[in-house]
């Protein structure tokens, strides 16, 4: 699958909504400047990265954002998130695995939330 192929079907399966069809273009005019073998390279190792037990070594406070429909089960973050000491799991309705892009002003209230509850 060339690059150009690949950065219209995540595009359309990242921001599937009408009201989302400006983040499709720019979506798809900055991922076609992807370097297509780093993109393969990296796509390889992601795939082969496993935590292992290194969890059970992270003592600070983790947030993790997830949403329903997003490549991992609720079930799934949630059994990952109580391996780790200190972590919270919240759950953004209406995206997928771009929150950031999709609902900036959610994610950014709870990164800001996160870290005013817990600068040291």
């Amino acid at each position: 699958m060339t690059i150009d192929v690949l950065s219209k079907v995540l595009a359309s399966r990242l921001f599937p909504e009408i009201s989302q069809k400006k983040l499709r273009e720019e979506f798809i005019e900055n991922w076609v400047k992807n370097d297509s073998e780093a993109y393969r390279k990296s796509f390889l190792g992601l795939t082969q990265w496993e935590l292992k037990r290194k969890y059970l070594d992270v003592l600070c406070p983790v947030c993790m954002v997830g949403t329903l429909e997003d490549y991992t089960t609720l079930q799934e973050k949630k059994r990952f998130m109580f391996k780790l000491r200190n972590a919270s799991l919240h759950i953004i309705q209406n995206s997928r695995h771009i929150t950031p892009l999709d609902q900036p002003e959610m994610f950014n209230q709870l990164m800001l939330q996160f870290l005013k509850e817990n600068h040291s």
